[in-house]
């Protein structure tokens, strides 16, 4: 039942919020070849209420 919850609540954020991603400009983000694609250092963002 937690799990639903929370499944819920994630599902909820993209409706109230915009997800920006905050790089400088000029600044281009470097992925790292995994399984799974990461970008090194992360990908900063900034959420913005709609």
């Amino acid at each position: 039942m937690t799990f639903l919850q929370m499944k819920r609540v994630v599902a909820g954020i993209p409706r109230r919020f915009k997800v920006v991603p905050a790089l400088e400009e000029g600044v281009e983000p470097e992925f790292v070849p995994q399984l799974t694609s990461k970008m090194k250092g992360g990908l900063p963002v900034r959420i913005v209420e709609r």
